[in-house]
């Protein structure tokens, strides 16, 4: 694999040629209504079929994830400023805590489901750990100076991508790897690296050759394509419109993404290549976020 430091390519733009890939799936995505809290909701791929999934009787529910054998999600469950991830059944039943530190979040199944890597300030500052599914064997992954956070595991287990403030000047996120070592010893470099430009959300493909992610390098956040075995990356947004959160579909034929509309955040699909951007369910009285894909 080859790691690069470079800026984003803003090509291809997105276009409006509407998606001829029929979504197949399951998305996971928290979204908010008129009383501002936010719960866990899934739909078809295609947006039909929506439904609750799992409020809590207190907080805000987010940022959920589907383990990779689809029978259970991981969500922070935000209560009175104090975070914490919460495992839920996929139906919706046998809602429980997971981490009980100052604050959780942000978290990621290992490719297995045995485990998740996840973000706790319980230091002082954002890092990285690493806890069983079952809540015991939690490590600290990452001790240097700077905020780490919105890992992603690689489909091989070999590798979390994450986003950090270390050594940044000006404090923004820069994209980093850490190789994963069970032993204790980790290897943590750069991906990309742009001292005048944030990334954010990393989300590896599911071939494992591919990673996308949210850049503000043209002044908007746009999400782009980052191949890495020649560590160049293209863009599939080019909008005025900030897009974020991506997720690729079980095929990585397409994403679905978060947009910030006008109207509100709403979910969106695009092609691999860049072609679509279309929204996958508009609601004048919700907003949306957070998505992640099954079969």
């Amino acid at each position: 694999m080859a790691l690069s430091a470079c800026v984003p390519t803003p090509t291809p733009a997105a276009t409006a040629t509407p998606i001829r890939i029929v979504p197949q799936g399951t998305i996971l995505f928290s979204a908010t209504g008129s009383d501002g809290v936010f719960a866990l909701y899934t739909m078809n791929a295609d947006g039909s079929n929506r439904k609750p999934l799992y409020r809590a009787a207190r907080g805000d529910l987010y940022g959920a994830r589907w383990s990779p054998d689809g029978r259970t999600a991981v969500a922070t469950l935000e209560v009175d400023g104090g975070s914490q991830l919460w495992l839920i059944d996929a139906d919706g039943t046998h809602a429980r805590p997971l981490t009980t530190l100052k604050a959780s979040g942000e978290a990621a199944w290992a490719p297995d489901g045995a485990a998740l890597v996840f973000v706790s300030n319980d230091a002082g500052q954002k890092d990285l750990y690493y806890i069983r599914a079952d809540g015991t064997g939690l490590r600290r992954l990452t001790t240097r100076k700077g905020d780490h956070e919105q890992p992603t595991w690689s489909p091989d287990g070999s590798r979390i991508a994450f986003v950090s403030t270390e050594d940044s000047q000006f404090g923004n996120r820069q994209l980093m790897v850490l190789e994963v070592s069970l032993t204790g010893a980790a290897e943590q470099k750069f991906l990309l690296r742009n001292e005048r430009v944030n990334f954010q959300y990393p989300v590896f493909s599911h071939d494992g050759k591919k990673l996308a992610y949210a850049s503000d390098a043209t002044g908007v956040f746009d999400l782009y394509v980052l191949t890495l075995e020649t560590g160049k990356s293209i863009a599939l947004t080019q909008g005025t419109e900030p897009a974020t959160h991506p997720t690729w579909s079980p095929d990585d034929a397409l994403l679905a993404y978060t947009v910030n509309l006008p109207r509100g955040f709403t979910l969106h699909l695009i092609t691999a290549q860049g072609a679509g951007a279309t929204p996958i369910d508009l609601r004048p009285d919700v907003n949306e976020f957070f998505p992640d894909w099954k079969r």
